[in-house]
């Protein structure tokens, strides 16, 4: 009886040693050069904090380096990942993630290898991310001091647009801005800083995104002077918007002299984002539900007035 308790036991070490034992192989001395990535993990929406889990780096199917966390206060949500390779620059490095139970995951982030890098850092690591939802190239923030609303951040168009109060003076603006892990922006060749670099917005400024991954992206940055009043209510009797703001449905009551005209919804940028005919009955309503938050304009004839859609 004790010899099966004995042989029980060790089954159940070496169990437990192959679950959490390393996943891959790689020996260092194979490989001339090397570059080195502070990261995170995120699985599903959340950063793992698990002290028997890898993250390795592969091309193709070749391991080309592998590290478990290092413990910090407490957690282990940091990884300081050494790749390497015999191609100085240029290669495709994509990864995986196995947990603590042996589960093995697929990371969407991809990058470019170039000897002697050394990509993010403790206090802004790179995310590895199981479910990417932004491309390397995109902008994910973008602000200014004197904006009035949010800026409006097209990923399909990549365009940017930013309105700022009258006063502003556009040829001294230093954006915030955050970009996709590791990316970095560029205006004529000049590395752009958050918070830093300051640049001549009296006309559009165009980024040039360059993404780990070895992509790059041009963005069009407008900043436009608020010339319409956006903080100023237009006042007239011709006719009256309600709920303001509004959720879903925006109701418009119109006089007599204002029946048989186009209605137009427009956004601080001076486009049409909505437009309705009216008819003979006085009270009508558009539908907002589509249209993202923030401040537009509804016309009616020569008349406008501001709503808020939140």
């Amino acid at each position: 009886m004790k010899r099966i308790k004995i042989i029980s036991i060790l089954v159940a070490m070496v169990l437990s040693y192959s679950t959490f034992a390393q996943p891959w192989t790689i020996n260092p001395a194979d490989y001339e050069f090397t570059m080195n990535v502070t990261g995170q993990v995120k699985i599903s929406g959340l950063i793992t904090n698990q002290d028997n889990a890898y993250i390795g780096a592969f091309v193709n199917d070749e391991c080309r380096g592998y590290v478990k966390p290092i413990e910090s206060d407490g957690s282990y949500t940091n990884y300081f990942l050494t790749i390497y390779s015999n191609t100085s620059s240029g290669e495709n490095i994509s990864f995986k993630w196995v947990d603590n139970q042996g589960q093995e995951f697929s990371i969407e982030n991809t990058m470019k290898f170039y000897t002697d890098s050394i990509i993010c850092s403790a206090d802004y690591p790179f995310i590895f991310m199981d479910q990417e939802n932004y491309t390397s190239t995109d902008f994910l923030s973008f602000s200014v001091d004197s904006q009035i609303t949010s800026a409006s951040i097209n990923a399909n168009t990549r365009i940017i647009n930013v309105l700022v109060s009258q006063n502003t003076d556009l040829t001294t603006i230093i954006p915030t801005f955050t970009l996709a892990p590791a990316a970095a922006a560029y205006v004529d060749n000049v590395l752009q800083e958050s918070e830093v670099t300051q640049n001549d917005f009296s006309s559009s400024k165009i980024y040039t995104v360059k993404g780990i991954d070895g992509t790059d992206a041009n963005w069009t940055v407008n900043i436009k002077l608020d010339n319409n009043n956006v903080n100023e209510l237009i006042s007239n009797n011709s006719f009256s918007i309600y709920p303001n703001p509004a959720k879903n449905i925006l109701y418009i009551e119109i006089d007599n002299n204002q029946i048989n005209t186009n209605v137009f919804v427009y956004n601080i940028y001076g486009e049409v984002v909505l437009s309705k005919q009216t008819t003979q009955n006085k009270l009508l309503n558009i539908d907002t539900s589509l249209i993202h938050e923030g401040v537009y304009f509804i016309k009616i004839g020569n008349i406008t007035k501001k709503f808020v859609k939140k």
